[in-house]
């Protein structure tokens, strides 16, 4: 696409104040575009479309690109669909992600990006944005699974000095957006490092390890932090424990991406980053006595 230059009619807002602008804007153009379909047609409408190109033309972040604004816009967008579908009485049937990228087809999304590079960005929303929701891409809730009770094997102790230290790997130091490695350090300077999540590469959710946006690589690093950090091991799909079983990330996990994981430095020869156990741990507690609060939070992480 072509990258659109910033101009000095752009305003700057705080990520924070940005997403919640744009989960405001995803939800309330979500049920126009549900009252309007036809045919199973879901046009999200010029607008969504404008601010869609808006955003994929690029934004210079040092904290966030734009596609991965693109990326959460389409999330958020996708997760409104589905969740006006099943308020329905009786329920709609649930808007698929090929649905949605035809929706994205007629409202003009790939005469504007051109076939290539519309073949590429619906790649990407088909790997990326189900990852990001609480839906599968038939758009079905995803299963978000209770955490274990007890500590694996008897062995996990929350208050042993644990640190996650993440960098680009050995051939990816000066590339933007590298492939990382993360390094879980342990009292006597025992190590444990991965470079994909979950590590067996016959996993079908077999994932690089990334971070500095929003997407399914960091999706696979929050989750290998958090599942470490709440005493789940590294479970893989088969484990139904942890925060991302069989690919479905918890709410917990898709905030712990956005606040932390997609603010990690990922510019050439600065892509390196260090967290401790007891600050994951405090932001866990801030997540749950938030979400509490506000009666949206379960047993589920």
């Amino acid at each position: 696409m072509i990258r659109r230059k910033r101009t000095p009619s752009d305003i700057a807002v705080p990520q924070n104040v940005y997403r919640h602008l744009q989960a405001g804007y995803a939800e309330s153009n979500a049920r126009r575009c549900v009252e309007y379909n036809g045919d199973r047609i879901f046009h999200p409408g010029d607008a969504f479309i404008d601010v869609l190109r808006w955003l994929w033309g690029g934004i210079d972040s040092p904290l966030t690109s734009g596609e991965s604004l693109a990326c959460t816009l389409l999330a958020d967008h996708f997760a409104a669909v589905n969740a006006i579908l099943a308020e329905q009485e009786p329920p709609a049937a649930p808007m698929t992600i090929d649905e949605m990228i035809t929706g994205l087809r007629v409202a003009g999304l790939e005469s504007y990006a051109g076939p290539a590079e519309y073949q590429r960005i619906c790649a990407m929303i088909r790997e990326d944005v189900p990852a990001m929701t609480g839906y599968t891409a038939e758009g079905e809730p995803a299963d978000l699974m209770v955490p274990r009770q007890e500590p694996p094997a008897g062995k996990w102790d929350a208050s042993v000095p644990v640190t996650y230290s993440g960098e680009p790997r050995e051939d990816q130091e000066d590339v933007g957006n590298p492939l990382g490695q993360v390094t879980i350090i342990e009292p006597g300077d025992s190590r444990r490092t991965f470079t994909h999540y979950p590590e067996h590469p016959d996993d079908p959710d077999h994932r690089e390890l990334t971070w500095g946006y929003v997407g399914s690589g960091p999706l696979a690093t929050g989750a290998l932090i958090l599942n470490d950090a709440l005493g789940f091991g590294t479970p893989g799909t088969i484990d139904h424990a942890g925060v991302m079983p069989g690919g479905a990330p918890s709410p917990m996990l898709v905030a712990f991406t956005e606040e932390i994981v997609a603010r990690f430095p990922n510019e050439p020869g600065r892509g390196s980053w260090q967290l401790s156990r007891s600050a994951v741990l405090e932001w866990v507690s801030r997540w749950r006595a938030e979400n509490d609060a506000n009666g949206e939070a379960s047993p589920e992480t």
